[in-house]
C-alpha cells in the first residue's frame, strides 16, 4: 500500500496513449524524477511503447505506427518504470491519467497503488500550454511524453501543496524483462522514399516428370 512520506521523490509523468478508453494503450510515457527539497531533477526516463494495437490519436501526439514497430511492449519497462515511481510522490497535469498506468499494471495482474499526488491542471484549472505561459515556463514540442512532463515539473515549485501520499507499485511481483529496453523518438528512423514490400515465402515447387524413352 501506499505510505505517508514527506522525503519522498516526486514523480512527475506524462503519457500519450491511443485514446482514453478502458481498452486503450499507453504510446509513450516520461517520468522526472524531482528531489521532494530542491525540487532539482534527478533522473529522466523516457520511451515509446508498443500498444499492441492502432495508434488511436495521431494528430494529438504525432507518434505513427512505423515509429513504434522497434518500441518495447508495456511488460518490458514495467520493471525500470515501476521503481521510478514506488515511493515517489505522483505528479501530471491530469493525475487522472494515472489510471492509463494502473490499467497497464493490471493486465500484468500486478497492483498499483497511485497514492495521493500533484494534479496541476487542478491547481491552475488552466490546459498545461496556458499554465505555462502563466508562470513563463518554456514549453517546446507539446504532446510528448518527456517536453510535458518538463514543462509540468517546473509548474510544481508553484503549486506544491504539504503532506502528499507516495505511489506503491508492488516493485518485487514485477517481472523483470530479461533485456529491458526503451526507444525515444529522437532515435526512430524517418521510412525511406519507398516502402519494402512484405516477402512472401516462394510457393512450393512441383517435382517435373521424369521423361522416359530413348534419345
Amino acid at each position: 500500500m501506499a505510505n505517508d512520506s514527506r522525503d519522498a521523490p516526486i514523480a512527475v509523468f506524462d503519457c500519450e496513449t491511443t485514446g482514453g478508453g478502458r481498452d486503450d494503450r499507453i504510446v509513450e510515457i516520461a517520468v522526472v524524477t524531482l528531489d521532494p527539497v530542491t525540487l532539482e531533477t534527478i533522473d529522466e526516463y523516457e520511451t515509446l511503447v508498443n500498444p499492441e494495437r492502432a495508434v488511436g490519436l495521431r494528430r494529438t501526439h504525432g507518434i505513427t505506427p512505423s515509429m513504434l514497430k522497434a518500441a518495447p511492449v508495456f511488460c518490458e519497462i514495467a520493471a525500470p518504470l515501476a521503481r521510478r515511481l514506488h515511493g515517489g510522490v505522483l505528479a501530471a497535469h491530469n493525475l487522472h491519467d494515472v489510471r492509463m498506468l494502473r490499467r497497464e499494471f493490471e493486465r500484468m495482474d500486478v497492483a498499483f497503488h497511485p497514492g495521493a499526488g500533484v494534479c496541476t491542471y487542478q491547481a491552475t484549472r488552466k490546459k498545461l500550454a496556458a499554465a505555462c505561459d502563466v508562470f513563463g515556463i518554456e514549453l517546446e514540442h507539446q504532446h510528448r511524453a518527456l517536453a510535458d512532463a518538463r514543462a509540468t515539473a517546473r509548474l510544481i515549485g508553484a503549486v506544491l501543496g504539504p503532506p502528499l501520499v507516495a505511489a506503491a507499485a508492488a516493485v518485487g511481483s514485477v517481472p523483470r524483462a530479461r533485456n529491458p529496453r526503451t526507444l525515444r523518438r529522437e532515435d526512430v528512423r524517418p521510412p525511406g522514399p519507398r516502402t519494402r514490400a512484405v516477402r512472401r515465402p516462394p510457393a512450393p515447387r512441383s517435382r517435373a516428370k521424369r521423361r522416359t524413352g530413348g534419345a
